[in-house]
Formats: structure tokens, C-alpha cells, sequence
């Protein structure tokens, strides 16, 4: 029986991380462009629609979608892990099989899923960040694994680690407020309305994003970091120093409108797989 579980939440995550992805690919890296400017000291992209039109012109319609099957890679163990993870964690908190579990508990599920995932899967994000690049800031990639073997080759394999201390706090603390506080409004506040996995996802993506987006940006400068920045307190302060506050929230709004649609797609396709998997085992 958990053998049977864990197959449905694997199929339903693998689901969830092609139709999300796919989705948002424009805007997934438009974000990236942008958070790369502040070492590129580029500013070709600015609005949202001017960036879209500037990628368009330059590398046609497929630019849209350049790296996509990148990040789908990257992010295919992340769903897995994150979602299955989760599930595991959140289990192990219950007391009885029909407990629902307080925010706490979903807190402390959503913590130990996103620190194991961020450690297992933080390599192909730095991949995935290399990748995304234009042929303006550094020598384009046309291959995931040359790129990879390529960042070993030049800065070792703590190359694939690369800007992770602030991974290790920003990317589980997103994934756990972002589970837990969806699962609780689902569970609670929303639980009798239509629209109950809508608005609890964009709620929980709206407060996860805000306030672990700047560990983002952190994260994407420190991987393409070539010496410009001493350690994670001299980037903040030298990001801080020539852009303010509003570095740190490089790419913010590209973000927001990307999240909207893509946490949304995230939970609900999910839900509907594993729903309909479980049906059909049945």
C-alpha cells in the first residue's frame, strides 16, 4: 500500500513539473535575466513586455523557451522529492491516520522536505542558472551535461554548490511556508469555498515569494560569482550599496506575475493526478 502511494505521488509530481514549467517558461527566464543583470551590470531588460519583446527580437520566439527542458530536468527531482517528502513528513507527524495536522506540524514537514531536496537538487540549479543566459553575458551552453561537466572542470565539484549558503536558508523555509500555509488555508480558511486550492495556493505563493525572494537573488549572483563577491555578507552589502533595497527584489514583479499562474498549476495538477491515480488503483 505505501509502495502504491509513493508511485502515485511520483507520477503526480513528474505531472506537475512538466505542465508548471512549461507553463511560466517565458517568464521563468525572464526572472533569471534579470537577477543575472546585477553581475552583468546589463539593463536590457527592464519591463516586462520591453524584456519579452527584446528576447524576441533577438533570439525569436524560441527564446521564450530557452532552458526550459533545462529547469524541467532540475526541477524534476525537486517535485519529486519536495512533494513526496512532504506527504512522508507529514505522516510521520500524525498522531492517528484522520488527524489534520496544525501549522506547526506542517511547518516541520515542509522544513525537512525543502532542506533535503535543496541538498540533493542545488547542483542543477547552478546548471540550470548557466544555461539560462544570454550570449551577452557569458559563452552560451547548448548541452545540460557539458554544462555541468564544465562548471567541474573550472571550479571543482563544490562549483555545483556554488552561492548555497543562502540556499540552505532561503529554499526550505520558501518550500515550507509555501506547503504549509497552502495546506492550512485549504484545511481551514478556505476549506467550504469553489475556489479553495486557487486561493490558497497564490495566498501561500504570495507570502513565500515575498519574503524569500532577496535569498533568490542572493542565491542566482552568488552561482555565477567569478571573485566579484567575498562571501554572502559582501554581496548583500555591495548589491545593496549600488542598486538599495530594490536589488534584492531583482526581478520581483517578473516573479509575481509568474507565480500567480504557476503555483496555482503546481498544487492543482498534482491534486487532480494523485486524485485520479488513486481512483484508477482503486
Amino acid at each position: 500500500m505505501t509502495y502504491n502511494i509513493d508511485i502515485i505521488n511520483i507520477f503526480s509530481s513528474v505531472g506537475s513539473a512538466f505542465v508548471t514549467k512549461t507553463s511560466v517558461a517565458p517568464l521563468e527566464r525572464l526572472k533569471v535575466l534579470k537577477q543575472a543583470q546585477l553581475k552583468y551590470g546589463t539593463n536590457k531588460y527592464d519591463g516586462i513586455y520591453q524584456s519579452l519583446s527584446y528576447i524576441r527580437k533577438n533570439e525569436g520566439f524560441k527564446g521564450y523557451y530557452f532552458g526550459n527542458l533545462t529547469n524541467i530536468y532540475r526541477i524534476l527531482p525537486a517535485y519529486i522529492l519536495k512533494f513526496t517528502l512532504n506527504d512522508k513528513f507529514k505522516e510521520i507527524f500524525k498522531e492517528k491516520k484522520t488527524d489534520v495536522l496544525n501549522f506547526k506540524q506542517l511547518l516541520g514537514a515542509g522544513i525537512l522536505s525543502g532542506l533535503n531536496t535543496t541538498i540533493i537538487c542545488y547542483p542543477f540549479d547552478v546548471i540550470r542558472t548557466k544555461f539560462s543566459l544570454d550570449s551577452h553575458m557569458e559563452k552560451r551552453e547548448n548541452c545540460f551535461l557539458r554544462c555541468g561537466y564544465n562548471i567541474i572542470k573550472s571550479d571543482g565539484l563544490l562549483g555545483l554548490y556554488k552561492g548555497c549558503s543562502i540556499a540552505f536558508i532561503s529554499s526550505p523555509g520558501y518550500i515550507a511556508s509555501q506547503f504549509a500555509i497552502y495546506q492550512y488555508c485549504k484545511d481551514f480558511m478556505f476549506k467550504d469555498t469553489k475556489y479553495n486550492i486557487f486561493l490558497s495556493s497564490v495566498l501561500a505563493g504570495s507570502f513565500a515569494q515575498t519574503l524569500f525572494y532577496p535569498g533568490d537573488v542572493l542565491k542566482r549572483t552568488l552561482m555565477l560569482n567569478n571573485n566579484d563577491y567575498k562571501g554572502l555578507i559582501d554581496c548583500i552589502g555591495k548589491i545593496y550599496r549600488k542598486h538599495g533595497v530594490s536589488g534584492l527584489y531583482s526581478g520581483y514583479t517578473v516573479n509575481f506575475c509568474k507565480m500567480i499562474p504557476e503555483v496555482y498549476i503546481q498544487f492543482a495538477t498534482y491534486e487532480l493526478l494523485k486524485e485520479n491515480l488513486n481512483n484508477y488503483i482503486k
